[in-house]
């Protein structure tokens, strides 16, 4: 009897130092005990920790976004871009340090890079948008496993995980879009240089500036310049002002693709416009053939691929016609 009553203590002497090292490593009721968790390894936690994005983590410092990459109850996906391509943007925007960018620009320029969800990189496939936390779209283009996004940037360092989710580096800043495409065209119209303000006084006369500023339907805007207006017949405002409104947005509507179409992801196809008919998309030669018209449009290199908030503007040099 006395044996029994000494080997009590020594089984449970055993068991509860067993319990404690459970609590410690974090990791005895898990089918895989090769994986340890870390408490608070969330993805702001992997970008400070990274030496090639120390940059965007101070830029990230600067904002209220360090507070929400550390929920743990959210998941989202950082682009980051690395500390080249951070001082390459302060130097083309005319900035000598982070100290010298605006706090509300540097908000909406980190919050742009953060992706609402958690997309590893092989989730990111072509075509794909993602919201982020400044409400804009990221355009994914991914082109034999080389991971392009909005055309300015490129992922060259993939997968780096954290416990609410995945950070991917990038070689470039992505900008994020401030204007519709409504506004782009009016700001462009009214420009030291102009272009568009034909397009812009058809746009108003057709009724479609609420269209063009609306964020519930992308749209890829094939934006005739105000040469192509003048050989179409619209040499002036005046000549558009007399012109019926039902066939300027019989016209303009046949200029507006659904969805984001960048150039680069562009498809030998036809695609079905906001009004109804077809036209021909030419990869390839980066061109436009409406139904009606004996050439196709070119899309002019200098004014083309501009991401607005509801879509995407190329320039064109002949007014499509639909029949």
């Amino acid at each position: 009897m006395k044996s029994k009553l000494f080997a009590l203590p020594t089984v449970f002497s055993f068991k509860s130092l067993l319990f404690i090292f459970c609590l410690l490593t974090w990791s005895c009721d898990s089918d895989d005990n090769t994986t340890t968790i870390i408490p608070g390894n969330t993805v702001l936690h992997v970008i400070r920790t990274e030496a090639s994005t120390s940059t965007f983590s101070d830029a990230v410092n600067r904002t209220a976004t360090g507070t929400i990459l550390n929920n743990q109850n959210t998941r989202f996906t950082v682009f980051a871009p690395n500390n080249e391509a951070f001082a390459a943007y302060l130097q083309a925007n005319g900035y000598g340090s982070l100290d010298q960018v605006p706090a509300a620009a540097l908000e909406n320029l980190v919050n742009y890079h953060i992706g609402l969800g958690s997309y590893v990189a092989e989730r990111l496939d072509s075509a794909r948008l993602i919201s982020t936390l400044g409400e804009a779209k990221i355009f994914i283009y991914n082109s034999n496993n080389s991971i392009s996004l909005n055309g300015e940037a490129q992922v060259i360092q993939p997968d780096l995980s954290g416990r609410n989710g995945v950070v991917h580096i990038l070689d470039g800043v992505l900008t994020p879009p401030t204007q519709t495409l409504g506004q782009y065209i009016s700001s462009r119209a009214t420009a030291e240089n102009p272009e568009f303000n034909l397009l812009q006084a058809a746009i108003e006369r057709a009724g479609l500036t609420t269209l063009l500023n609306s964020n519930s339907q992308p749209y890829t805007l094939l934006a005739p310049t105000n040469a192509a207006f003048t050989a179409a017949g619209y040499a002036s405002p005046e000549d558009i002002a007399n012109e019926d409104p039902a066939v300027l947005q019989n016209i303009l509507s046949y200029h507006l693709l659904p969805a984001y179409r960048f150039s680069f992801a562009f498809r030998n196809q036809e695609v079905v416009t906001r009004q109804g008919n077809r036209v021909q998309v030419d990869a390839t030669n980066k061109t436009v053939k409406g139904i009606g018209n004996t050439e196709a449009a070119a899309l002019i290199a200098a004014e083309q691929d501009v991401l607005a908030i509801n879509g995407i503007v190329h320039a064109i040099n002949q007014v499509l016609l639909p029949e």
